[in-house]
Order: C-alpha cells, then sequence, then structure tokens
C-alpha cells in the first residue's frame, strides 16, 4: 500500500522532518511525499565543493538555502516549479533496479505531454537529448529509501548556471515547460497533471 501525501511548498528543512516523522512510523505502508521546496542547493554525501561556481556566501545574499543533504550523489537544485518527490519506500529490488523503476516512471509521466525521456548509463535520471530534466537521489537506510527524485516542470532554469549539476560539466539541463515551448503549442504543463501521472505510474511500478 502506497499512501501519499501532497506537502504543498516548504522549504528543505521541513522536508528533511516529513521524511524522518514518515520514516519513523513506517511499518506496512509506503509513503509518497510530494512537494515543491522553496529555493535551495544541496550537496550530497560525495564532495562536490568543485562543482559550486560561485561563493556560498553569495547564494545566500541571493535568497538560496544551501544545505549539506545525507542522500547519494553531488549537488542540485531545487525550487517551485519542481516536483519533488520523496520515497518512504521498502526495497524490494536491488539499488539499480528500483532506481531504473524510479526514471520509469518519470518517463512515462513526461511522455504524456509528447516529451520523450532516456536513461543514460553513466547517470542515474531522465534525459531529454543530451539535457537533464529530472535527477534521482536516494538513502537507504535499514532497508527502507529516502529522499527520491526531482522533475523540472516549470521551475526557473538559471539557478542552475550557479552549479555543475550532479557534477556534469558537459551536458545541458531543461524542464517539461521548455520542452513543450519548443513544440509553440501554447500548451503549459500543469504541476497538479504531473503530481497525478507521478502517483499512477508510481503505483503501477513500484507498489
Amino acid at each position: 500500500m502506497i499512501e501519499v501525501i501532497d506537502l504543498g511548498v516548504i522549504s528543505y528543512d521541513e522536508g528533511l522532518k516529513q521524511q524522518q516523522h514518515y520514516f519513523s512510523k513506517k511499518q506496512q505502508t509506503d509513503y509518497l511525499l510530494l512537494l515543491e521546496h522553496t529555493p535551495v542547493f544541496t550537496f550530497g554525501k560525495r564532495d562536490s565543493s568543485e562543482d559550486l561556481l560561485v561563493q556560498e556566501a553569495w547564494l545566500k545574499s541571493q535568497g538560496f538555502d544551501v544545505v549539506k543533504a545525507d542522500r547519494g550523489g553531488r549537488v542540485t537544485y531545487h525550487g517551485p516549479g519542481q516536483v519533488v518527490g520523496y520515497l518512504i519506500f521498502s526495497m524490494k529490488h536491488s539499488i539499480p533496479e528500483f532506481v531504473s523503476r524510479v526514471e520509469e516512471v518519470v518517463i512515462q509521466t513526461i511522455a504524456h505531454f509528447n516529451i520523450v525521456g532516456s536513461r543514460d548509463s553513466q547517470h542515474a535520471g531522465v534525459w531529454v537529448g543530451n539535457n537533464k530534466i529530472a535527477a534521482i537521489g536516494l538513502r537507504i537506510e535499514r532497508g527502507v529509501t529516502r529522499h527520491g527524485f526531482s522533475l523540472n516542470v516549470s521551475c526557473d532554469l538559471t539557478p542552475y548556471q550557479y552549479v555543475n549539476p550532479c557534477g556534469i560539466t558537459d551536458r545541458g539541463i531543461t524542464s517539461m515547460m521548455k520542452e513543450m515551448e519548443k513544440e509553440k503549442d501554447g500548451l503549459r504543463p500543469s504541476l497538479t497533471e504531473v503530481k497525478n501521472l507521478l502517483q499512477k505510474y508510481i503505483m503501477g511500478f513500484l507498489q
């Protein structure tokens, strides 16, 4: 069974508290926390200080939080217009298989908007051509996952210029809105619709 909780727009610190709350009560039920974060750069467990391209003090002066997280991976950005999914799930698969299933959830979701997503064997996440549209970073503790994925829906992509996202320097970042604007059809991705689709496919691929 999967219980879905929509937390709206919250700070990264509050997101960590919510994850810990549901992790502590985890028994048979898996929890999917859907939310948007206020602007924040998070650094994973791997040393990625060289991926910060501006001074941390400058980022903070511009209203960004900077946080050291306990997830895997390197640096990434979260902000409004990006759907974050935190997965408090019992591991029923190997780590590579679980990551692949999360990627498939995103691939199927964006396909509804005629966006073709793909995997890269060297880098976890979902790509549209040479540009990353969704990041994945997990922590597994006592057989239960925390953290999860982030999907760029309609977020401002400018902050990604201040870092090497996920430590990658030779590729770009995109969003669903950016990809849909290329088609010039006037459509815009709805956060509500994206969340509903993510729920649907998570029920199918992760349950």
